[in-house]
């Protein structure tokens, strides 16, 4: 078995687009995560020359009810938690864009109440990928992408999640073709 390496903290660069984020729901974490530390010191590893890229650990949403008491302290208002979250990782998943796509506004104010450091992976519309099953995506991906855009150097990775009975079709895969995404 080969020993680890350890590699030195160096500061965090304009490569964190190609960072990974790691989605978990660990609501009872009693301790700082890597990113909490290197906000901290001002230091976190990066994907430099010959690197593999940064791991970024957080969750799928940060709105849940249980956390209450665990993760978010007892008396910690709702409307606080997202900085509270983000105080402690250095990622999340907004899954709800899925469901009903925020208003820009609302990008906008997440990315005000975020560290400059922050990662937000934002998920499709399913209009595009189970009412459209990704055919036509212009309008749909222009729409998403002007509202979740106020996110600005926040915005991580955009998930498309298929359905299941979406049969492999590569060409539909280059739906992203034209529209901003790569």
């Amino acid at each position: 078995m080969t020993e680890p390496t350890v590699t030195p903290l160096e500061p965090v660069t304009e490569d964190r687009r190609r960072a990974v984020a790691v989605v978990a729901h660990p609501a009872d974490l009693k301790f700082d995560t890597a990113a909490a530390v290197a906000r901290r010191t001002g230091r976190a590893s990066g994907s430099s020359a010959g690197r593999p890229p940064m791991i970024l650990l957080g969750t799928s949403g940060w709105q849940y009810r249980d956390w209450r008491g665990r993760f978010y302290p007892a008396g910690l208002p709702q409307r606080l938690w997202l900085e509270h979250f983000a105080g402690r990782f250095a990622t999340v998943e907004v899954n709800n864009a899925f469901y009903r796509l925020p208003e820009r506004d609302t990008f906008a104010a997440w990315r005000a109440r975020t560290p400059d450091d922050f990662c937000v992976a934002v998920k499709m519309s399913r209009y595009l990928t189970h009412i459209k099953r990704l055919r036509e995506p212009a309008e749909p991906v222009a729409r998403f992408l002007d509202r979740a855009t106020a996110l600005g150097d926040r915005l991580g990775p955009v998930l498309l999640q298929l359905p299941p009975t979406l049969a492999a079709d590569v060409p539909a895969l280059d739906c992203a073709e034209g529209t901003g995404f790569r």
